[in-house]
């Protein structure tokens, strides 16, 4: 564990780190490949922790309906998120937007592939479901 002077203090993550995270980590267990996909959608969409783990009320958290992929799930180059709040402007706060992360073949692992794979483990055909949640279906 690192240790910081400030308790708070957020360390940010880089692309090494999330390579070595994916490295160490057993893509075939449904958790770890959510958990990955998580950390690789936060640093490529750079959205916030809240969209992907909720504290409170769930209303900014991921859904299925807010994820598309093109041209198809199997085989995306594309993948669009929409964001329904960023939280971070008061004023802009309850307007949602959309992004895109286009398919990165440079890469080991491409977020575009991993949030494919994640989709095609564990969708349960209720798009209003959340995208990452724990074992009661809840936001994280």
């Amino acid at each position: 564990m690192v240790q910081s002077a400030h308790k708070a203090m957020k360390w940010p993550i880089r692309p090494g780190h999330l390579e070595a995270m994916a490295l160490s980590t057993d893509l075939s267990i449904a958790d770890n490949l959510a958990a990955i996909c998580s950390y690789f959608l936060l640093f490529f969409c750079g959205c916030r922790i809240g969209h992907v783990a909720q504290s409170g009320t769930a209303t900014d958290a991921l859904r299925w309906e807010d994820i598309h992929f093109e041209p198809s799930l199997m085989e995306p180059t594309t993948v669009y998120v929409c964001f329904r709040s960023t939280k971070t402007r008061p004023r802009a706060a309850d307007s949602p937007f959309w992004t895109a992360i286009g398919r990165q073949r440079q890469l080991p692992f491409c977020p575009v592939d991993l949030l494919s794979r994640h989709m095609r483990t564990a969708y349960r055909g209720r798009p209003g479901d959340f995208v990452f949640s724990g074992a009661t279906g809840a936001a994280l």
